[in-house]
Formats: C-alpha cells, structure tokens, sequence
C-alpha cells in the first residue's frame, strides 16, 4: 500500500481524515458522485473499504481506489468469505484487502 503522505497528494480527494497512526477516512469523488473511503494498515493487512451509502460502487470506482492506494505491482483483492464470516455494516460498501506479508495466489496470466 502506498503511503498515506503520497495518497492523500490525490487530486481525487475532497477530504483527509487521519485516523490515528495505521489509517485515514477521504472523501472520494469520481464521475460527480462522493465516496466515504476508509484506508488502515494494521494487524498484517491493508484494507480499503469504500461506499456512497445509497449504491454499491462499481467496478470503475474500485479499480481507480486500486490505482490510487496501491502500488502498480501490487496485487489486492476483493474477498468473498465463507458466508458464516459475512459482516455487512453497510449493504453498498466495498473492500480491497492485500496481505502485507504474505503472496496472494493468482491464477495463469491468460486465464485472468
């Protein structure tokens, strides 16, 4: 993940909240809509979750939060846990995950 400093420089932003000393709150804005962002880095993970509160963001949306948080040769992920693990605080928000020390598995190049 790329570090706060450098990602709060986004044009795409509107606000910055630093959330202690792992994580901030922004607010995004693409295609005249606004996103409540929230971006940590603690207990191993990197996580960004995203949310309008009234539409799930589309694939758009998250590829630029990708773009914007992450490094170009970072893979992150969207995760689909086992359905007993589901926590859903808000019906329309999204997350990126990408594990800080460890590989995510990717399947061949010509099958992605």
């Amino acid at each position: 993940m790329r570090k706060m400093t450098e990602i709060e420089k986004q044009s795409a932003f509107i606000e910055m909240i630093q959330l202690g000393a792992d994580g901030a709150a922004f607010v995004y804005r693409y295609d005249s809509r606004d996103y409540s962002v929230i971006a940590s880095y603690g207990g191993d993970w990197d996580h960004v979750s995203v949310t309008s509160g009234k539409r799930t963001p589309s694939w758009d949306v998250m590829a630029n939060i990708k773009d914007i948080f992450f490094k170009p040769e970072e893979v992150a992920m969207q995760l689909h846990p086992v359905q007993s693990n589901y926590v859903n605080f808000d019906e329309h928000c999204l997350h990126i995950w990408r594990p800080q020390h460890d590989s995510i598995p990717l399947p061949p190049v010509d099958m992605v």
